[in-house]
């Protein structure tokens, strides 16, 4: 959404060329900006700002592509910044469901090695203390942990 917005605010503006790679940069530059804004005015947290620095560096990937394959038009780079976004998704998908089977096959062994017990409760607890692990747990759930 962003990416095409910034080929159309070029041609609003008079620009002779929607050079991609130029809204592509435009757009990296202005988020770049904004993180900073954010991070000196203290209105950002670390995982905002971790997150924004994440698409940076896609942008960045994005850049690099764009100027190796050096697309014919704008459609054309639009259609390889899509094709990556869409690997980058079925990656995290995929790395997703595989922890999502790791946790449950955790819990599975401990059910099957020591029953409902108490290893069972403190392996509970730990998971429930770590960071990542909730943050997993709310984003993306898994039904044996709620079980």
């Amino acid at each position: 959404k962003g990416f095409r917005a910034s080929l159309k605010q070029r041609e609003a503006a008079g620009k002779e060329s929607t050079d991609a790679l130029e809204a592509l940069k435009e757009r990296r530059k202005a988020l770049e900006d904004r993180i900073a804004f954010r991070a000196d005015a203290g209105l950002s947290d670390r995982e905002e700002e971790h997150a924004a620095k994440r698409a940076v560096r896609r942008l960045r990937d994005m850049e690099r592509e764009l100027a190796l394959k050096k697309p014919a038009g704008d459609r054309e780079a639009f259609l390889l910044c899509k094709a990556a976004f869409d690997e980058a998704e079925r990656a995290r998908s995929d790395q997703i469901a595989q922890t999502d089977r790791y946790m449950t096959n955790s819990f599975r062994f401990l059910a099957a090695a020591y029953g409902e017990g108490q290893e069972l409760v403190l392996f509970l607890s730990e998971l429930s203390e770590g960071y990542h692990t909730l943050q997993f747990v709310r984003e993306c759930g898994n039904d044996m942990y709620y079980r």
